[in-house]
């Protein structure tokens, strides 16, 4: 082989390893550098609210050339995680209150769930929260109040197994009821509340939707069976 071939081979060969080499960097980060960061935001963590966190998971938020990582935690006897991030610009998304806000949602409601739906049952559910907005609150790190007392924007989200129906609307209408007050004897009025129908093949294709929908707040409008039919979306 001639040496201009080999010389050519060679370049282009760099050219391939540096191009795959910045792909995958773009996409997940400088492996040393999620190290890096990781131990930088668990000391700030860990300074900001005076615990002992530990380290779940580390990773690259190729969206916004961000690193960040995932930590463990307890307080008030309950274990949870969070996220927390360091932006281009050095400062920090934390999501310390929102993410034990929502453990606390969980550690009141789970019990509640399982209780209130059994003739429909439940595929899956999921706490969410708003990113941020415990900084809205101005919410010290030093004391944080539970989430009942401030407008922690919490949201449960439930799936139901069942399709929609005439038969499964009745009994989602009489189970949301049940829970909801269940939900209002622990005080819990200020989250939102969405409970998702399973779509069969037919309602997919004509594009239908049912689910029972509550704002925060509206929990204590519901006395009847019957009002909770004003909180269907379909």
């Amino acid at each position: 082989m001639k040496k201009s071939v080999k010389i050519i081979l060679c370049i282009g060969l760099v050219v391939i390893l540096s191009f795959a080499g910045f792909l995958y960097i773009s996409f997940n980060g400088i492996p040393w550098k999620k190290d890096q960061v990781a131990q930088e935001i668990e000391k700030y963590v860990e300074n900001k609210y005076n615990t002992d966190v530990e380290v779940v998971d580390k990773y690259f938020n190729f969206k916004f050339a961000s690193y960040g990582a995932t930590f463990k935690d307890k307080k008030d006897g309950i274990d949870f995680t969070f996220e927390t991030e360091k932006t281009k610009s050095g400062n920090y998304l934390d999501f310390y209150v929102e993410s034990f806000w929502a453990s606390q949602l969980r550690e009141d409601t789970e019990p509640i769930i399982k209780q209130c739906f059994e003739s429909l049952p439940i595929e899956s559910y999921d706490y969410l929260f708003t990113y941020g907005i415990a900084d809205e609150l101005q919410i010290k790190s030093d004391n944080i109040p539970n989430y009942k007392t401030v407008n922690s924007d919490l949201v449960l989200v439930l799936r139901l197994k069942d399709s929609w129906s005439i038969e499964s609307k009745n009994k989602g209408i009489s189970e949301t009821y049940t829970f909801i007050q269940e939900l209002k004897k622990k005080d819990i009025d200020n989250i939102n509340l969405s409970i998702y129908y399973k779509l069969n093949e037919k309602q997919q294709q004509n594009g239908n939707f049912y689910s029972f929908s509550f704002d925060a707040g509206e929990f204590k409008k519901v006395q009847t069976e019957k009002d909770v039919e004003n909180y269907l979306i379909k």
